[in-house]
């Protein structure tokens, strides 16, 4: 058989664990702003950070007022001391399997990702995809007490352009789920652009500073 496949719903999804005291964040805390080394480095075997999320994670936080500090190099006068520590960075790419749900869409089938076991699907309850995505994690301190201002734990699935999800498959009935698979995994085009994955980022990094500009 022919039927036509629509990826779109896989895209444009994220989760959020993050934790926030919004007793003590503040536009206050961005004044002075360090980093670890491994974040400012990609030569580095801990670095986290992609050079392309840490280029876009330095902007915003300088386009936020923040004047950033490397690691200390001598004793700092008591009024250049940052006002805020980023510990544990993570801003990368990556892939995970995630559970898929199938299902008929009029004259063609759709894909999103299953919200919960029983939900009907035309494949497999364990039918799974690897998803890409993009993640933010860390924690911020506050420089004078060591007080934990934030724990960010950020998970964002790029948009993806719908002119480019939908494909047309030639199948037997009994191999669609398997057909689906193979074309989501064989085919490139499927998979978010560098400007869709920085759109996601830009979304995150957004989200997590907004506490300390005076928004929730």
């Amino acid at each position: 058989m022919e039927i036509q496949v629509n990826y779109s719903d896989l895209y444009g999804s994220f989760s959020s664990m993050t934790i926030v005291d919004h007793r003590l964040a503040g536009p206050a805390l961005l004044a002075r702003v360090q980093l670890e080394a491994a974040a400012l480095s990609s030569m580095r075997e801990d670095a986290g950070v992609e050079p392309w999320a840490r280029v876009l994670f330095l902007t915003e936080l300088g386009r936020r007022g923040a004047t950033l500090y490397g690691p200390p190099t001598a004793p700092m006068l008591s009024d250049a001391r940052p006002t805020l520590s980023l510990r544990d960075l993570y801003l990368g790419t990556g892939t995970s399997p995630l559970d898929v749900i199938v299902k008929e869409q009029g004259d063609r089938v759709g894909l999103g990702l299953r919200s919960f076991s029983e939900e009907a699907s035309l494949c497999p309850q364990d039918f799974a995809l690897d998803i890409p995505y993009f993640a933010l994690h860390g924690t911020a301190q506050r420089t004078e007490d060591g007080a934990l201002v934030a724990t960010w734990h950020e998970v964002a699935i790029p948009q993806v352009d719908p002119e480019r999800t939908l494909r047309t498959l030639s199948t037997p009935a009994a191999q669609l789920c398997d057909t689906i698979a193979a074309v989501y995994s064989a085919d490139d085009t499927l998979r978010p652009s560098g400007t869709e994955y920085e759109a996601a980022a830009t979304a995150l990094i957004g989200r997590v500073l907004r506490p300390f500009i005076g928004e929730e």
